[in-house]
Protein backbone atom coordinates (compact mmCIF):
# COMPACT_ATOMS: atom_id res chain seq x y z
CA UNK A 1 0.00 0.00 0.00
CA UNK A 2 2.87 2.40 0.65
CA UNK A 3 3.76 2.30 -3.04
CA UNK A 4 0.28 3.61 -3.85
CA UNK A 5 0.47 6.66 -1.56
CA UNK A 6 -0.37 9.83 -3.51
CA UNK A 7 -1.52 7.74 -6.51
CA UNK A 8 -4.82 8.69 -8.09
CA UNK A 9 -7.40 5.99 -7.37
CA UNK A 10 -10.76 5.41 -9.01
CA UNK A 11 -13.05 3.68 -6.52
CA UNK A 12 -16.43 2.31 -7.55
CA UNK A 13 -18.93 1.72 -4.73
CA UNK A 14 -22.13 -0.30 -4.48
CA UNK A 15 -24.57 2.63 -4.65
CA UNK A 16 -23.66 3.85 -8.14
CA UNK A 17 -20.90 6.35 -7.38
CA UNK A 18 -17.28 6.64 -8.44
CA UNK A 19 -14.69 8.50 -6.39
CA UNK A 20 -11.57 9.80 -8.09
CA UNK A 21 -8.92 11.13 -5.73
CA UNK A 22 -5.43 10.97 -4.31
CA UNK A 23 -4.82 7.99 -1.99
CA UNK A 24 -3.53 9.20 1.37
CA UNK A 25 -4.01 6.13 3.55
CA UNK A 26 -6.27 3.70 5.35
CA UNK A 27 -7.52 3.30 8.88
CA UNK A 28 -7.41 0.17 11.05
CA UNK A 29 -10.41 -1.60 9.41
CA UNK A 30 -8.95 -0.77 5.93
CA UNK A 31 -11.37 2.00 4.95
CA UNK A 32 -9.81 4.06 2.15
CA UNK A 33 -8.94 7.74 2.65
CA UNK A 34 -8.78 9.98 -0.44
CA UNK A 35 -7.90 13.68 -0.78
CA UNK A 36 -8.83 16.17 -3.54
CA UNK A 37 -11.69 13.86 -4.49
CA UNK A 38 -14.31 14.21 -7.21
CA UNK A 39 -17.55 12.22 -6.98
CA UNK A 40 -19.35 10.93 -10.09
CA UNK A 41 -22.55 8.95 -10.59
CA UNK A 42 -22.28 5.89 -12.83
CA UNK A 43 -25.65 6.62 -14.47
CA UNK A 44 -24.47 10.13 -15.41
CA UNK A 45 -21.30 8.72 -16.99
CA UNK A 46 -23.36 6.30 -19.08
CA UNK A 47 -25.61 9.16 -20.16
CA UNK A 48 -22.69 10.51 -22.20
CA UNK A 49 -22.91 7.45 -24.43
CA UNK A 50 -26.40 8.51 -25.53
CA UNK A 51 -25.17 11.77 -27.14
CA UNK A 52 -25.90 13.70 -23.96
CA UNK A 53 -23.32 15.39 -21.81
CA UNK A 54 -22.57 13.48 -18.61
CA UNK A 55 -23.21 15.33 -15.38
CA UNK A 56 -19.91 16.78 -14.20
CA UNK A 57 -18.42 15.41 -11.01
CA UNK A 58 -18.65 17.35 -7.81
CA UNK A 59 -15.64 18.21 -5.69
CA UNK A 60 -15.93 16.72 -2.20
CA UNK A 61 -12.35 17.11 -0.97
CA UNK A 62 -11.30 14.54 1.62
CA UNK A 63 -13.41 11.40 1.99
CA UNK A 64 -13.25 8.14 3.93
CA UNK A 65 -14.78 5.28 1.94
CA UNK A 66 -15.90 2.25 3.99
CA UNK A 67 -14.32 -0.98 2.71
CA UNK A 68 -17.71 -2.74 2.93
CA UNK A 69 -19.21 -0.68 0.10
CA UNK A 70 -16.23 -0.80 -2.29
CA UNK A 71 -16.88 -2.75 -5.47
CA UNK A 72 -13.68 -1.97 -7.40
CA UNK A 73 -10.42 0.00 -6.99
CA UNK A 74 -8.35 1.07 -9.99
CA UNK A 75 -5.07 3.01 -10.13
CA UNK A 76 -5.24 5.87 -12.64
CA UNK A 77 -2.10 6.85 -14.54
Amino acid sequence: LRQLLTSTLRITVNDGRIFLGSFIGTDQPMNILLADTEEYRIDSLEAGQNDREPTPGRFIGQVLIPWKIIRKIEVQE
